[in-house]
Parts: C-alpha cells; sequence; structure tokens
C-alpha cells in the first residue's frame, strides 16, 4: 500500500513538473514561428487556401468549413491558425481519438511545421 502511495507522490510530482517545461516549450515553438512570420510563409498560405481579399485588406481561406480550422478565427486569420496549429501539436495523443490529434487530421501541415520549427 504504501509503495502505492509513493508512486502516486511521483507521477503526481512528475506532471507537476512536466507541464511548465512543455509551456515553456510551446511558448519559444510559437515565439519562434511568430519571428520568422510563417504565418506569411507562401507554403503557409497554401496549406490554408488563403486568398488575398478583393475588397479589403488581408486574405480569407476558401475553406467554408470550420472543421478545418483549430482557431475560431482561423478562416481569417493565419496567424491565429498557425499559433492554434502548434499548441494541438503539443496535446497528447488520446488512444480512443487519435485520428482527431492535429498531427493526424493536418499532416502536411505538422511536415511543414517540423522542417520551419525543428518540431520534435
Amino acid at each position: 500500500m504504501k509503495r502505492l502511495r509513493y508512486v502516486g507522490v511521483f507521477l503526481f510530482i512528475a506532471i507537476a513538473l512536466a507541464s511548465p517545461t512543455q509551456a515553456e516549450g510551446v511558448m519559444t515553438v510559437i515565439q519562434e514561428s511568430q519571428e520568422k512570420q510563417l504565418h506569411k510563409a507562401k507554403k503557409w498560405q497554401k496549406l490554408g487556401h488563403y486568398k488575398k481579399k478583393r475588397v479589403s485588406s488581408g486574405v480569407k481561406s476558401q475553406i467554408t468549413s470550420e472543421n478545418f480550422f483549430l482557431s475560431e478565427f482561423g478562416r481569417q486569420d493565419p496567424e491565429a491558425e498557425l499559433i492554434e496549429t502548434i499548441k494541438g501539436y503539443f496535446e497528447p495523443f488520446d488512444a480512443t481519438s487519435s485520428d482527431e490529434h492535429p498531427q493526424c487530421r493536418f499532416p502536411a501541415r505538422y511536415m511543414w511545421l517540423e522542417k520551419e520549427l525543428n518540431l520534435p
């Protein structure tokens, strides 16, 4: 019984210590993407099917399905979509819904970001 208690304490400490490190990793990758202005990169624009708006400035995706975007504002904001995509890649895989994980839903995005940002 004591051994089980120690395992529980160890897991609690491990998770508590891992979370800030993971959050720092996510923020570092996001910061690097912003410094490189990857949301403006031609490849990211193609992956999101973004086109310049005719009447006003900015871009808008030709994709109308909300399921295509991870960000609430992803259709009009490539940077917001990029940030949510990066955050999504750091989420743990759930065995019951692994096909819903961003790496599975958007493999081309991940391969490109992996190359640009040296993702794990």
